[in-house]
């Protein structure tokens, strides 16, 4: 019998840091240490989707449960995906090849990373069974922080009409990379695409010193992170259209979401061009 293959990305440096005892226990994860605190995602896909937090993290009253074991603390998402003949054999066959769901995922985000397109922290992918194509699989990612989905960003009160601006730069940008890299993400939608949060106008620093007296201030371009590459694959052909058929299609949707946000008085109508 051939053993599970396992990937770990840093800081992962075994199962223990993600409160496991053994790979079985993330194709159970009911079996996992922190699973009392874990709270199951919606999946457009069918995938069993958990979110959970790392051994160590504190909860909302600050209470601890058990030591940080040297993955951080924070918290994942984990997906166990859904067994498919179809999405396996396409998965196999085409570009990047893989052996299982979970690493065709973790292939196409280290090209996608190469190609400067942001996508959530790898931490593990775990794949059961040889045959022709993995029976099984699990991928644990790190959670986003500090970002928000495209539509709650854009509904933002206190998203600025610069901030507004640049996050639609960094966005179209994004999506430039994204056709340029090969890779088409078929599954993506304006909801899976998340933009760093707006700095707002208030912390306890920040009051102190205005804007217009700051010498030279930086024009730097929210984050934007894909958050699901399922069903992604990548073309080798130049005349192959398929990715920019996507970006057209999430460019239409990106300029309708603008155009609905910006019916508010305090926002200012902009076309979206995409680099496709």
């Amino acid at each position: 019998m051939q053993p599970d293959r396992i990937l770990f990305a840093p800081p992962v440096d075994g199962l223990p840091a993600l409160g496991a005892e053994s790979t079985e226990d993330f194709f159970q994860p009911d079996r996992l240490a922190t699973w009392s605190r874990a709270s199951v995602l919606n999946s457009r896909a069918g995938d069993q989707v958990v979110r959970l937090p790392l051994p160590g993290t504190r909860d909302e009253s600050g209470r601890a449960y058990e030591r940080p074991r040297g993955a951080g603390t924070g918290y994942v998402i984990l997906r166990r995906y859904r067994k498919s003949l179809r999405g396996g054999l396409h998965a196999r066959l085409s570009h990047p090849r893989s052996e299982s769901f979970a690493e065709r995922e973790w292939n196409l985000s280290c090209k996608l990373r190469e190609a400067g397109v942001g996508t959530p922290d790898l931490m593990l992918a775990a794949a059961r069974g040889t045959a022709f194509f993995a029976r099984e699989s699990v991928l644990v990612v790190r959670e986003l922080e500090g970002m928000l989905p495209l539509n709650e960003w854009l509904a933002s009160e206190i998203l600025t009409d610069e901030e507004r601006e640049l996050g639609l730069e960094s966005i179209t940008q994004t999506f430039g990379r994204l056709n340029r890299s090969g890779i088409v993400l078929p599954e993506l939608e304006l909801g899976d695409i998340f933009v760093t949060k707006p700095k707002g106008s208030g912390g306890g620093c920040s009051g102190s010193t205005s804007e217009r007296s700051a010498p030279g201030p930086l024009r730097r371009l929210p984050g934007v992170v894909l958050a699901n590459l399922r069903g992604g694959f990548e073309v080798r052909s130049a005349g192959d259209r398929r990715g920019a058929l996507v970006l057209e299609k999430l460019g239409r949707a990106l300029d309708a979401a603008v155009s609905s946000s910006s019916a508010s008085p305090r926002h200012k109508n902009s076309a979206v061009e995409l680099d496709s």
